[in-house]
């Protein structure tokens, strides 16, 4: 059953999500949720990632 995913692993095309290496959860909690007020309208790409910077901190 894992041996098509382990072909995948030895060849070099499977990867960690990118959260994995965020300092805390803050910052994931801030991604979803600024995807989300992307697709409503509700928020800019500048200020998704503003509000991610700002829950690293």
């Amino acid at each position: 059953m894992l041996t098509t995913f382990n072909e995948l692993v030895a060849a070099g095309r499977v990867g960690a999500f990118p959260d994995t290496g965020w300092p805390n959860a803050e910052i994931q909690n801030a991604h979803l949720v600024g995807i989300q007020n992307l697709f409503l309208g509700e928020a800019t790409p500048e200020q998704v990632l503003t509000n991610m910077q700002n829950a690293v901190k």
